[in-house]
């Protein structure tokens, strides 16, 4: 039976039947520069990875693999058996975008977000460490998506942004607190000054309707037991620990 590349990077229960190969792969990926200069101290092995739509190949150390079990925790990557070979090539499939692990990698190599992180990037990036429990990426991812909102007062997640959130976000993600509570601001400063809404309040009664658990999340929020008064405090300048998964209290390791 051959394993699917889907059961290989999501660990699905199959078995492999036969010797894994060990001859060299042509790969036409290159190593970045940013690669070149990471601190970390890898070997020479490397794997190619072919990630997106665009099946662009990418050049990995193997020992990233290992090192960075937070972000290739559901990589499964073949390694080539004793036959005396220094370097295995083995090419598997990421199906995300290139843009996303791109970026991905940079926090790989170099253990920080690098800057010029697109809004679009970095949510998709906040989803694919909150499905991979990723929790001390997520927020770190976090507080780079804060820091993005508060360049500009006027500054609010955008629809399509809550509902990507949302809809690809597990339920009590740190994401979906932060897109709750800026809808809900949105919502008092639309009531408050009518005349210049953030976005019109039919586009946002409309994805109250499309995002799943979105009304109920803001009801619980400013309603329910330990309800925040939004009428005097905004969600993007809150603490960044509010998103975060550690308890209050305790040392933050994620604000970088």
């Amino acid at each position: 039976m051959v394993q699917s590349a889907y059961d290989i990077l999501f660990n699905k229960n199959t078995a492999s039947t036969g010797p894994v190969s060990t001859t060299p792969a042509v790969t036409r990926g290159k190593l970045f520069e940013w690669q070149k200069n990471s601190p970390l101290k890898l070997g020479k092995q490397m794997i190619t990875i072919t990630v997106g739509a665009e099946n662009k190949k990418f050049l990995v150390h193997a020992d990233l693999i290992t090192r960075q079990p937070r972000i290739f925790r559901r990589l499964r990557v073949s390694r080539s058996v004793d036959t005396g070979l220094s370097v295995g090539w083995f090419d598997v499939f990421q199906p995300i975008s290139c843009s996303v692990f791109a970026r991905l990698l940079q926090f790989a190599y170099h253990g920080k977000l690098f800057p010029g992180i697109s809004l679009d990037t970095l949510w998709h990036l906040y989803i694919f460490a909150n499905k991979n429990k990723a929790l001390d990426l997520e927020d770190i991812i976090m507080n780079r998506i804060m820091a993005t909102y508060r360049s500009d007062k006027q500054f609010f997640p955008e629809p399509r942004h809550i509902e990507l959130g949302y809809n690809s976000t597990k339920e009590n993600s740190t994401g979906r607190k932060f897109l709750a509570l800026c809808y809900a601001t949105m919502m008092h400063v639309n009531t408050k000054l009518p005349s210049t809404p953030i976005y019109d309040n039919g586009v946002l009664l409309e994805l109250g309707k499309k995002c799943d658990g979105l009304s109920t999340d803001v009801a619980n929020f400013t309603n329910g037991k330990g309800w925040i008064n939004i009428k005097d405090w905004d969600p993007r300048y809150a603490s960044e620990c509010l998103y975060h998964h550690h308890a209050w209290g305790v040392e933050c390791e994620s604000l970088s």
